[in-house]
């Protein structure tokens, strides 16, 4: 299906093509669930009630666990600062500085000033 020179076929324009054809169902009194209403008004009102529940079910089934885990795992420590942790460790490990935890200061220090 090209459109406008276009090979790409998307999601978005996918749904959007789905909510007007439910929308134009709606217009000849159609519900989508099968029954034919008595207005406009409730066939309208009945296929919004089924997108919207669709809609709740995929968030809460598919992409709300997905973000919960990245905001967690990821946004959260970036904003925090926490996943530098690692690297300060890291870096003190490969320090090339000697660590003299006692007096505070390096040992070629402690040499030159007990002389």
């Amino acid at each position: 299906m090209r459109i406008n020179g276009s090979n790409e076929q998307g999601l978005v324009k996918f749904v959007a093509i789905i909510f007007v054809l439910i929308l134009i169902l709606s217009l000849f009194r159609v519900n989508v669930r099968g029954q034919e209403e008595d207005t406009v008004q409730s066939a309208l009102a009945a296929n919004l009630e089924l997108i919207w529940s669709g809609i709740k079910s995929l968030w809460g089934n598919y992409v709300k666990p997905f973000v919960v885990h990245t905001w967690d795992e990821y946004v959260i420590p970036f904003l925090t600062g926490a996943f530098l942790d690692g690297l300060r460790e890291k870096q003190e490990e490969r320090s090339n500085l000697p660590d003299d935890s006692a007096t505070g200061t390096p040992p070629a220090l402690e040499t030159a000033t007990s002389s």
